[in-house]
């Protein structure tokens, strides 16, 4: 290997090295992020799929992953209250 960071990329070697080594890099920080994230695979319903639509804006916040946020933390508050009450 000629190439290695921090060394300019001169050759068609080094730039496919650089490559390789960027690829490499790009992955591993994705790995290392998704180790740090809880998935859920969540498949909604035509009425909640329509409920999430009508929610859905172009500014931060309004897209499907933060709705759902805000649905779960909107209905976590309300049974707390209603726990509460009893």
């Amino acid at each position: 290997m000629t190439w290695f960071p921090g060394n300019p990329v001169v050759t068609a070697e080094d730039h496919a090295e650089w490559q390789l080594w960027r690829r490499f890099r790009i992955l591993k920080g994705q790995r290392s992020r998704r180790a740090r994230s809880r998935r859920i695979d969540y498949y909604a319903s035509p009425e909640a799929n329509e409920t999430i639509d009508k929610c859905r804006t172009k500014t931060a916040g309004g897209d499907a992953s933060s709705i759902i946020n805000r649905i779960i933390e909107e209905w976590a508050a309300a049974r707390r209250n209603l726990l509460s009450d009893s």
